[in-house]
C-alpha cells in the first residue's frame, strides 16, 4: 500500500512536471533509482535485457518492503 501510494504521488509529480527543467525532490530520487536499476540490469545481464528492468524495479522494492 506504502508503494502504491508513493509511485502515485510520483506519477503525478512527474505528468506535472516540465520536460525542459532538472527534476528536483521526489522526482529526483525516483530518476535515480530507475537509472541505477537499469544500469545495474546491463552490467549484469547485458544489453539485450535492458526490458528486464521493470521486473527487476518491482523486485528491489519487494525486497525493501520486508
Amino acid at each position: 500500500l506504502i508503494c502504491s501510494i508513493l509511485f502515485l504521488i510520483v506519477f503525478i509529480k512527474a505528468r506535472n512536471a516540465n520536460p525542459l527543467e532538472k527534476p528536483k525532490g521526489i522526482l529526483l530520487v525516483a530518476e535515480i533509482a530507475v537509472n541505477k536499476i537499469e544500469s545495474m540490469v546491463v552490467d549484469n545481464m547485458g544489453e539485450k535485457f535492458r526490458s528486464f528492468s521493470g521486473y527487476m524495479f518491482a523486485v528491489v522494492c519487494y525486497v525493501f518492503m520486508y
